[in-house]
This record gives C-alpha cells, sequence and structure tokens, in this order.
C-alpha cells in the first residue's frame, strides 16, 4: 500500500521525535534560569541603602558632630603636682641627720653638704638630745653657732632668719616638736635655716631639713 510507512521510516521518525523531545527539554531549562535571574535582579535593585532600624541608627550627613561636655560634679582629670622650688642662689639645702651620742654626734653646716663630726670639735654647730619624745637642739662647747626659734608667719628666707638670730639667738633651745623651725647663725657666721622633720626614740636621731646661705 502507498499510504503504509516502511520499517525503516518509522525508526526515522521515532528519532526524530526524540531529539525533539531533548531539544525542547533543554530549551525550557535555559528560558527558566534566565527567567530566575531576572527576577532576582530586579529583587536586589532597591536594596542598595537599607533603612535604618531600632538597633542601627541614621546618621546624618549634614549633622554637625557634637562634643561631650562633663556633667557638673565629674571629675576633672588630675593636674601634676608643681615642683618643688629650688632653693634661693648661693645656698645649699639638703636633709641632716643628728645622732644623739656617739663618734660623730654633731654636724657641720658650714661645708657642702652638711657632715657628720665629732662633737667635741670647735666647727660642731649642731648636737641633739631627746627628751620624752621632744628634741633639744644646741652647739657643741667650742663652738660658735647660735639658735633662734622662728615663730613668725610663714618660711623665713636668709634675712629673716638672719634678723631672727641676731636680735633671740641663744646656744641651746629645748622642748622641740617636728615641724619646728629654727634659725641658725653657723661657726663660720653663715645663715641657715632647720626644719625638724622627724625625732626618733628608737634610733636616737633628729632628722632636718636644712638650708645655708653664703652671705652672714
Amino acid at each position: 500500500m502507498a499510504g503504509a510507512m516502511t520499517a525503516e521510516q518509522r525508526q526515522q521518525k521515532d528519532t526524530d521525535h526524540t531529539r525533539l523531545n531533548i531539544w525542547v527539554t533543554f530549551a525550557g531549562t535555559i528560558l527558566a534560569a534566565l527567567i530566575g535571574g531576572v527576577f532576582a535582579i530586579v529583587a536586589s535593585g532597591g536594596d542598595d541603602e537599607p533603612e535604618a532600624s531600632a538597633t542601627t541608627p541614621a546618621t546624618s550627613r549634614t549633622s554637625p558632630r557634637q562634643t561631650t561636655t562633663p556633667a557638673a560634679g565629674d571629675a576633672e582629670p588630675a593636674t601634676p603636682s608643681s615642683p618643688a622650688a629650688a632653693p634661693e642662689p648661693g645656698s645649699w639645702a639638703g636633709r641632716v641627720v643628728v645622732e644623739t651620742f656617739g663618734l660623730d654626734a654633731a654636724a657641720e653646716l658650714d661645708t657642702r653638704p652638711a657632715q657628720k663630726i665629732s662633737n667635741s670639735g670647735s666647727r660642731a654647730d649642731v648636737i641633739v638630745n631627746i627628751i620624752e619624745g621632744r628634741a633639744q637642739v644646741g652647739r657643741a662647747a667650742f663652738a660658735q653657732s647660735s639658735f633662734a626659734v622662728w615663730d613668725g608667719d610663714g618660711t623665713p628666707g636668709a634675712e629673716e632668719c638672719r634678723l631672727a638670730v641676731s636680735s633671740q639667738g641663744v646656744a641651746t633651745v629645748q622642748d622641740l616638736a617636728t615641724k619646728t623651725v629654727l634659725c641658725v647663725r653657723t661657726t663660720e657666721y653663715r645663715t641657715a635655716r632647720l626644719t625638724i622633720t622627724k625625732i626618733d626614740s628608737r634610733q636616737d636621731t633628729v632628722s632636718f631639713d636644712a638650708v645655708v646661705w653664703d652671705q652672714p
């Protein structure tokens, strides 16, 4: 019969039909991927600048920066303390410790720095004793130093101490406490100032902050 298909024709038709199905499936996959990509691009187009949320406050680009002002009553930063004032020109300043007894139980103030010497010498400007926790300050037997307790206002300078010793100077002053200020005339007639910083009954010593001026 003229309309009947041969076996070879049927086989060719099945092959063509299979190829068509493969191409249709492939084309559908590509189309679906393209459509999904377009939707993803469209969906992300408006997310360039996220809106401020409750947990991330928005910051204005035009608002000025604000400085923090401490509230009243807040502690201010600590300020370094001022350095101790240097002694006056032409003077020596330092610490002097004098024992109540011993081989070198006296101090000579005319040397720089002041030094311990025997209390039997003529240059022994300062000897000490401690009686019931109070200090007694004087000079050795052959020395020429003189003492006056400063009872004026503030800390005396060289001229104030010179005048104090000239008018009130004695060989020995006693019943002295810490922080007592003494004006002194040394054996070589220099002017000095001694401030008692410690009376140590256990060590049998009296400590002074000393200033010695060159001028008489």
